[in-house]
């Protein structure tokens, strides 16, 4: 976890917005690291998932709101307005992330599958966490 951790703060120092974003040239893959938090960032997110590796994101959808935390992830299945504030970074201890866009049919055939055991909420957005058995990990999918 380390090396993945370094791999994406050192790409970032490179490639990243003011906002500490930086797209990758793998198609869909981005990666975050921010040091030092700002405010708010608004902005629509995409089908994705989003590994969180170290720090602490606050997120909003609608009337929803969840903190993800390193070791954490989100998947999102709809387009859907969020507003989002890093709330645990530093310079020696940044906020870093990766996120995967998904395609909404991938999406529409992994959700089929996995049938009876998908949960479903309405905001749009879940937790996943490395403590979670396989059997009880769930997809979130905007009605």
């Amino acid at each position: 976890m380390n090396a993945l951790k370094q791999a994406v703060r050192t790409y970032a120092r490179c490639h990243a917005n003011r906002d500490g974003l930086a797209v990758t040239t793998v198609p869909g893959l981005r990666t975050m690291c921010v040091e030092d938090p700002a405010g708010d960032l608004h902005s629509v997110y995409r089908p994705l998932v989003c590994f969180v590796l170290q720090g602490a994101k606050r997120m909003i959808v609608g009337s929803e709101e969840r903190v993800f935390y390193g070791g954490q992830s989100v998947i999102v299945a709809a387009d859907m307005p969020v507003v989002g504030r890093i709330v645990e970074a530093s310079s020696g201890a940044p906020y870093l992330a990766i996120a995967v866009e998904l395609e909404m049919a991938l999406l529409r055939e992994v959700a089929a599958q996995i049938g009876d055991t998908c949960s479903l909420r309405s905001s749009g957005m879940q937790t996943l966490s490395r403590k979670i058995p396989k059997e009880r990990c769930s997809i979130a999918r905007r009605a």
